[in-house]
């Protein structure tokens, strides 16, 4: 089944004429992130529309935007875009989520996000996403019993998920990227516990052939860390290490890094540049205009961050952002033209897993 044009959702009577005498009263546009999330269930009626509207055109560069809010709040969720619409994958509330969720950032109907087929089954934290040919490859992953070798793929056009070939290794909490034709994931080898050891691996997925195959690893260990492809390279940004904090029980406490790593498979080569000036992990990233934006995460004391900084290759040095509006590491993250958005995220402790909904404009 193919994804359904969000204007031909429906939406019970009372909602929809409710919202449209506010519309009509207030003489505006359904932009506000507080607006009902309505459901298609038992609807008798087309959805109201609202003028077609320029987002762009709403707000200044180098700033954040609330929109509207997930229907599901979630933390260690990935993201991806395919023909104009973001979808949500996975993740974490209460337990880890099966749930896909669609939103359409440009849509004009009161119904801007849509369930979608659910993930075979529940994970946390996967090793990001990538998108190949308008499909949507999904690897490793948390679940209740620790990291998983599972490979998903996400057809946008049928609205269905498909399993491949496993991963080599148990992985989580890596990185996801697309490089002509191919998945390449930055994998940190995790054990039972979900813990990471080892140094982060980097593995090629061949979907034509259905195969795996070892390359480099990076120079630095990089779980969690913000993930970007720049040129037909591999930018790997910040993350976590493990620092031995008891050297007679052998216990490793996690810290947050700084390293900016980028490989090259043409050459199967890494090199090391200029360090971000946060150290953090489980930021959210995304390349705009051939730039590195980095967002969030969490950094030393394990605090929530608001930072936001952008690498530039061209000069080999980064600079600040505009900070995010709320605080908070685990988010997933798309870019659409000169937008990212960035969705969900664990906040501070008083405000735990959320729904937020806030995108960012170069």
């Amino acid at each position: 089944m193919s994804l359904a044009p969000l204007s031909s959702i429906r939406v019970p009577r009372h909602a929809a004429v409710r919202t449209a005498l506010l519309l009509l009263t207030l003489g505006g546009t359904a932009c506000s992130d507080d607006l009902p999330l309505s459901t298609a269930a038992n609807s008798d009626i087309p959805v109201t529309t609202v003028p077609s509207r320029n987002l762009a055109a709403e707000v200044v560069p180098n700033a954040w935007t609330r929109r509207i809010r997930m229907p599901t709040a979630r933390t260690g969720l990935v993201a991806a875009k395919v023909n104009g619409v973001i979808y949500a994958i996975g993740g974490r509330g209460a337990a880890a989520l099966q749930k896909v969720e669609a939103y359409d950032p440009n849509t004009n109907t009161l119904v801007p996000w849509i369930p979608r087929a659910p993930l075979p089954a529940a994970r946390e934290l996967p090793n990001g996403a990538a998108v190949i040919n308008g499909k949507i490859y999904v690897a490793g992953g948390l679940t209740a019993l620790g990291p998983t070798t599972t490979l998903y793929v996400y057809n946008a056009a049928s609205n269905s998920w498909s399993t491949k070939k496993p991963m080599p290794i148990r992985s989580h909490g890596g990185g996801s990227a697309a490089i002509d034709g191919k998945l390449w994931v930055i994998a940190t080898q995790a054990g039972d516990s979900g813990r990471f050891t080892g140094p982060t691996r980097l593995f090629r997925y061949d979907p034509a052939a259905d195969t795996w195959s070892e390359r480099e690893p990076a120079p630095h260990g990089h779980h969690r860390a913000a993930v970007g492809v720049i040129g037909g390279k591999i930018y790997v940004a910040g993350g976590m290490t493990k620092t031995l904090r008891n050297e007679v029980t052998y216990q490793y406490e996690p810290e947050p890094w700084r390293e900016l790593d980028v490989y090259d498979p043409a050459t199967n080569v890494w090199t090391t540049k200029a360090s971000m000036p946060t150290a953090r992990w489980g930021a959210a990233a995304g390349v705009i205009d051939g730039k590195l934006y980095v967002a969030g995460g969490r950094g030393t004391n394990y605090s929530e961050l608001t930072a936001m900084e952008m690498y530039d290759p061209a000069t080999n040095s980064w600079a600040a952002r505009a900070r995010m509006l709320t605080p908070r590491e685990g988010a997933g993250a798309a870019v659409m033209g000169n937008v990212m958005h960035v969705l969900g995220g664990r906040g501070a402790p008083d405000t735990g897993v959320l729904d937020t909904n806030e995108a960012y404009t170069k």
